[in-house]
């Protein structure tokens, strides 16, 4: 019996993935450095770790994954946006069912702790989740599965009661990595390999129906 659902952020409640991606080419830019967008599609879905690496790779003299991320912390653009804005289809209907479904949920994303609480209260999903995890907690990011393991000790379920939510090709190997079954939201912008996931669906409401036949 399917006792949690654990949900990635990015992609998957909100639409954010196309706006960080603005952001960055606008960072560069500041600095004449001109990218091609299909460069910085390969962010979508990679790790923290991956991301600075490339993001190194293509500034105009040798840094450090770790100096580039502190000077892109610094240096960012101020594009202001709220959440809310940018909230997938039926995040709320579908959190509002699986509430009285007496599903625990919770969200397990790579994003710092404070995006992920600034999300849930601009969007104001608190009442819904039992408990938030960042992956900046963990040694390794998403495909290691240990944030989903240490998510899944936390809410006290065990894999085979566990079905997680997720978009990109690293999440998804970190969720059956875990042992829970992973669904997986269909994009078709960036093409992430989303191969490995139990099941493909095109919007959360067809994630909740999925949930549905999976819950006994």
């Amino acid at each position: 019996m399917k006792k949690a659902v654990i949900f990635d952020m990015d992609g998957v409640l909100i639409d954010s993935e196309p706006i960080y991606m603005y952001h960055t080419m606008l960072f560069f830019q500041q600095f004449g450095i001109s990218l091609e967008e299909k460069e910085v599609r390969k962010l979508a879905g990679s790790s923290n770790a991956h991301g600075w690496e490339m993001m190194a790779s293509w500034w105009k003299e040798a840094i450090t994954p770790n100096k580039m991320k502190a000077f892109y912390e610094e240096n960012e653009p101020k594009e202001a946006f709220l959440y809310s804005d940018i909230s997938n289809p039926y995040v709320k209907y579908v959190l509002t069912r699986l509430r009285k479904d007496s599903f625990q949920l919770a969200i397990a994303s790579s994003s710092p702790m404070a995006a992920i609480t600034d999300m849930v209260e601009d969007c104001q999903l608190n009442e819904y989740f039992d408990l938030l995890v960042t992956g900046m907690d963990f040694a390794a990011s998403k495909p290691n599965p240990e944030i989903y393991l240490s998510t899944m000790k936390r809410l006290k379920v065990t894999p085979e009661e566990t079905i997680v939510v997720e978009d990109s090709h690293y999440g998804i190997e970190a969720g059956k990595k875990a042992g829970a079954t992973v669904i997986a939201l269909k994009d078709e912008r960036f093409y992430p390999d989303q191969s490995e996931s139990d099941y493909l669906v095109n919007d959360l409401l067809e994630a909740y129906l999925l949930i549905q036949k999976l819950k006994e």
